[in-house]
C-alpha cells in the first residue's frame, strides 16, 4: 500500500511540472491572475567551482629569487684617533693613595720612559747658557707635548718615567736649580698625572756632580742632598702618584767594573746616598712623609756582585721603598750594536729563554721573595728590523716579570732608525712623538697582553 501511494504522488508531481513548462519558460511569464511563474531552474543550485589546487604529492614550486640589492658604499671614515684630547681647562691632576709599596705594585701595569729628553746632556759648559727647550731637544727629540703623553697613555701604559739631568740647569755653585727648569719639568709631570698615570721622577746622567768614590764623596753627598732638598720642596704636596727615584744607574763611568757590579767602595757609598735620599725626602714633610720612593743597586744592575753589599735604607714609615733595577737581556740581542749583535730571539729556544729568566729569578729571590718590591725601571730591545723577534721577546720578558710581581718600564729614547752597524745608535722608540702614533703596535700589544696580571 505504501509503495503504491508513493507512485501516485510521484505521477501527480511530474504532471504539475509539465503543465507549468507548457505555460511558458520565460522568466517574466505570469498566469491569468498576474502571478509570477517560478522557473524550477531557479530552485536548483549550481555546484560551486572548485579552485585548481596543487597536488599535495607534488613538490612545492620554488619561489622566484628576489633581486639582489647592491649595498650602499660605506663612507670614508677618518682614522681612529690615537688619544682623546682634553682641553687645558678640563685637565685634572689625579690623586691615588697607596697603602704601601706592595699596593702600588698591585695597581700599576706597564710603563714607558721619556728617554733622551730631559736627561739629554751636551757634556760641555755650553749647557749652562742653554734654555730648557734647547736642552730638551739637544739629542734629537721634539718638545714633549700633552698629546705625546696622551698617545702613550691611550696605548695602555700607566707609568710614565721622567729621567731628568739637574746639574746642567744649575744657577750657581750652590747647586741651585733654575726656576725655568723646574717649571718645564713640572709641566710634563702634569701631563702624566692628568692622564691618571703614576709618574717616576729621578736624577739621571748627573755623574758630573755625583761620585761614588771615597775621593770626592763629601762634596758629592752635599750636591746630592741639595738637589733632592729642592726637588722635595717643589713637589712636597703633589699627588702620591708622583714617585721619587733617587738615582738612575749610580756607577763610575769608564771604570773596569762599571757594568759588572762595581767595587765594595762604590757599593758602600751608594748605600750612603740611598739613605740620604730617603732622609731628605721624609724631612720635607707634606705628602713626602709617606711618598713611595725608589732606590737602585750599583748601576741598577741585576748581578750577584751588585746585590752583594746592597742595604735597603731605613725609613720612618714601613714598606714605602721599591728597588729599581734595569736589564737588557740577552745583551747582544736587546742592547748591543755592532759586531756580535744578534737579530733573532725565540721563546722556543731554551738558551734565549734562560738568558732572560736568569736575571728575573735572581731579582725575585734576592728581593721580592723577601718582601722587598721591585720595578724593572728600564728594559727593551733595539730595532734591528726584527719585529717578530722583538714582539716575542717583549711578551716573554714582561709576562715572566709579571709572574714574579715585577712591573716593567720600556726604555723609549726616541730612536726610530735601525741598530745594525756600529754608529747606528740604540733605537728603542715604539711611540712616534712627532705624529702621536704607535710605531710598533705589535710590541705594545705584546706588553699589554703580558701584563694583564697587574692592575
Amino acid at each position: 500500500m505504501k509503495k503504491y501511494f508513493k507512485v501516485v504522488i510521484f505521477a501527480i508531481t511530474m504532471l504539475t511540472m509539465l503543465f507549468l513548462v507548457a505555460c511558458g519558460d520565460s522568466d517574466d511569464a505570469t498566469d491569468s491572475s498576474g502571478a509570477n511563474i517560478i522557473d524550477v531552474s531557479d530552485l536548483v543550485q549550481e555546484p560551486p567551482v572548485e579552485p585548481d589546487l596543487p597536488d599535495l604529492q607534488d613538490e612545492p614550486a620554488e619561489p622566484e629569487p628576489e633581486p639582489e640589492i647592491e649595498p650602499e658604499p660605506e663612507p670614508d671614515l677618518p682614522a681612529e684617533p690615537q688619544f682623546i684630547y682634553i682641553p687645558a681647562e678640563d685637565r685634572v691632576i689625579h690623586e691615588r693613595t697607596f697603602a704601601d709599596a706592595h699596593d702600588l705594585i698591585d695597581n700599576i701595569r706597564v710603563g714607558w720612559n721619556l728617554g733622551n729628553t730631559f736627561d739629554a746632556v751636551p757634556w760641555d759648559d755650553a749647557m749652562f747658557t742653554m734654555s730648557p727647550t734647547q736642552l730638551e731637544t739637544i739629542w734629537g727629540n721634539p718638545i714633549t707635548t700633552f698629546e705625546a703623553i696622551a698617545t702613550v697613555h691611550y696605548a695602555g701604559f700607566d707609568i710614565l718615567r721622567v729621567p731628568v739631568s739637574w746639574h746642567k740647569m744649575l744657577a750657581d755653585e750652590n747647586y741651585t736649580i733654575r726656576t725655568d727648569w723646574f717649571e718645564r719639568i713640572t709641566e710634563v709631570i702634569h701631563y702624566g698625572l692628568q692622564h691618571n698615570m703614576v709618574v717616576i721622577l729621578n736624577t739621571h746622567h748627573d755623574e758630573r756632580i755625583f761620585t761614588f768614590l771615597d775621593d770626592g764623596m763629601d762634596e758629592s753627598l752635599h750636591a746630592f742632598t741639595t738637589i733632592w732638598e729642592q726637588i722635595s720642596a717643589e713637589f712636597r704636596d703633589y699627588s702620591h702618584m708622583l714617585i721619587f727615584e733617587g738615582l738612575n744607574e749610580p756607577r763610575t763611568p769608564g771604570s773596569p767594573n762599571e757594568w759588572t757590579g762595581g767595587t765594595p767602595e762604590e757599593r758602600h757609598n751608594i748605600n750612603i746616598m740611598n739613605q740620604a735620599f730617603v732622609d731628605v725626602v721624609r724631612a720635607s714633610g707634606g705628602n713626602n712623609a709617606d711618598r713611595i720612593l725608589m732606590v737602585p743597586t750599583h748601576a741598577a744592575a741585576i748581578s750577584e756582585e751588585a746585590f752583594s753589599d746592597f742595604v735597603l735604607p731605613t725609613d720612618t714609615i714601613a714598606d714605602r721603598i721599591i728597588v729599581s733595577l734595569h736589564t737588557y737581556a740577552p745583551y747582544f740581542f736587546a742592547l748591543h750594536v755592532g759586531e756580535n749583535s744578534v737579530e733573532t730571539w725565540s721563546p722556543d729556544n731554551a738558551n734565549d729563554r734562560n738568558q732572560v729568566l736568569w736575571g728575573l729569578d735572581l731579582a725575585y729571590n734576592e728581593f721580592v721573595s723577601n718582601g722587598i718590591p721591585v720595578i724593572i725601571g728600564e728594559m727593551g730591545a733595539v730595532n734591528r728590523d726584527n719585529l717578530e723577534s722583538r714582539a716575542d721577546w717583549a711578551y716573554f720578558f714582561a709576562s715572566e716579570a709579571a709572574n714574579r710581581n715585577m712591573p716593567v718600564i720600556w726604555w723609549d729614547n726616541g730612536g726610530t732608525g735601525l741598530s745594525l752597524n756600529p754608529g747606528d745608535g740604540e733605537n728603542f722608540a715604539i711611540i712616534d712623538r712627532n705624529n702621536y702614533t704607535q710605531l710598533f703596535p705589535e710590541i705594545i700589544a705584546a706588553l699589554m697582553a703580558a701584563t694583564l696580571i697587574f692592575g
